[in-house]
């Protein structure tokens, strides 16, 4: 949640996607009404500045909108790992082959179709 709260503070549609689902969990909505609501998280990650804040709301509209069933309940979590790996993105490693020589000007390059 820090990653779209912080690009969308008044936006309280993600936070509200979690509540809902840990409702649900708690048998205290019904999957109808759940269903009917999936969405209004989603469009909440148009408030998000950055991919990863957009990520974040998704995952939380995809924890609320499939609680009812489990096996979809993998789509949040693939969507929090692609808005923590957007925020936090790989450092760049040192081409194939290369580590321990030096620093080589040469470098590897696919050759292109012409």
């Amino acid at each position: 949640m820090p990653l779209f709260e912080s690009e969308a503070p008044d936006d309280g549609r993600a936070r509200d996607a979690i509540a809902r689902a840990r409702a649900f969990a708690r048998g205290e909505l019904s999957a109808a009404g759940e269903i009917r609501r999936r969405f209004v998280a989603g469009r909440a990650a148009r408030s998000a500045t950055s991919r990863a804040g957009a990520a974040a709301a998704r995952s939380a509209a995809q924890a609320a909108g499939v609680a009812h069933m489990g096996a979809h309940a993998l789509g949040a979590a693939a969507y929090a790992a692609v808005a923590v790996e957007l925020a936090h993105p790989p450092r760049t490693r040192a081409p194939a082959g290369t580590r321990g020589r030096g620093s080589s000007k040469r470098s590897r390059r696919t050759p292109q179709p012409r």
